[in-house]
This record gives C-alpha cells, sequence and structure tokens, in this order.
C-alpha cells in the first residue's frame, strides 16, 4: 500500500520524528530482546517479546520515515496492523 493510500485512509499521517522517540522506542526493542533470554520462560512468554520486538521495530522505522501509524476510530485499524503494512513503501536512503 502506498503512503498516498495509507495517508487516505487515515491509517498514518505525517509527523517529524524525535531523536527522544526513536530511542525510547530502540530501548524497548532491547529491553524485549534482553528479556527473551531470561531463564524459566515459556516458549509463549518467549514468542510475545519477539513479536513485541518485531512491532516497535516496525514502528520506529515507519516514524523514522516521518510518519505516525493511526488507530482510525472509523476502520478500527490499528498501530500493529498499519506499521507493518506500511514497511514495504519505505525505500532505503543513507543514514
Amino acid at each position: 500500500m502506498s503512503w498516498a493510500k495509507l495517508l487516505a485512509s487515515n491509517r498514518v499521517t505525517q509527523q517529524p520524528s524525535a531523536k527522544a522517540e526513536l530511542d525510547s522506542l530502540r530501548s524497548i526493542v532491547a529491553r524485549c530482546f534482553s528479556d527473551v533470554t531470561a531463564k524459566g520462560l515459556s516458549a509463549d512468554a518467549r514468542f510475545i517479546m519477539a513479536y513485541d520486538a518485531a512491532r516497535t521495530l516496525s514502528v520506529m522505522i515507519v516514524r523514522a520515515a516521518g510518519y505516525r501509524p493511526m488507530a482510525a476510530a472509523t476502520n478500527a485499524i490499528s498501530p500493529n496492523t498499519t506499521a507493518p503494512a506500511a514497511l514495504p513503501t519505505l525505500k532505503p536512503r543513507n543514514c
């Protein structure tokens, strides 16, 4: 789905990201990956933490591109589905 379609359907909005926001998201991912290795966790708990890390990474990538996933009341789309859906529209840039 293109950014134009995501914007038109209120699944994302354009909003510049801030370094502090990206750092916070990065720390969530690091914590999830660290927690996954804790002893005594069930396979389900490990999966949930790994899934949360992947979801947070997708939000981080979309935010770094200058967009914010939205939860639109009219179509009940959540950031959990919008961020991964937006990933194919991103084009690599030099960082």
